[in-house]
């Protein structure tokens, strides 16, 4: 009986661990015309290749999802010391996002990384993109500053 209950303890250990949520902070960044700040995704990517997304990413361990909010803002554009106020999140079934909201003042700056992201466009209006997943629903729910 001792080895059955140390084979379930086993299977629920590795079936928990299995289940965890992805989590991710994103950042919906504007300038001072009140345009958004879109990235598109490489064509070369595994993941929605050629969608538009928001620069952000994976939460890592022991990470604070405003520091990676930071993080994947300075990593994808170079943009740093943006200030970023935390806005919503969103739980999906496999993963949790939390969006932070900041301002830029120079609507210049260089994609980092070419394997992930090719292009870079400041919108007026998200809604005429190709957005990955759930994003063009997301953004139209969340408690935005932005102006529609």
């Amino acid at each position: 009986m001792n080895k059955f209950l140390t084979k379930i303890s086993t299977i629920i250990k590795s079936l928990s661990g299995t289940s965890k949520k992805k989590l991710y902070a994103d950042c919906i960044i504007r300038n001072e015309k009140n345009q958004i700040l879109l990235l598109q995704r490489s064509y070369q990517d595994d993941f929605e290749p050629g969608k538009w997304c928001l620069p952000g990413g994976k939460i890592e361990v022991n990470e604070l999802s405003k520091e990676a909010a930071e993080r994947e803002l300075e990593e994808e554009t170079g943009l740093k010391e943006i200030s970023l106020s935390f806005v919503s999140k969103k739980d999906r079934s496999d993963s949790t996002t939390e969006y932070f909201e900041g301002f830029c003042y120079s609507s210049t700056f260089q994609i980092l990384d070419n394997g992930e992201h090719f292009r870079s466009q400041w919108v007026d209006d998200y809604k005429e993109y190709d957005l990955l997943l759930d994003l063009k629903e997301t953004l139209s729910t969340l408690p935005l500053t932005i102006i529609d």
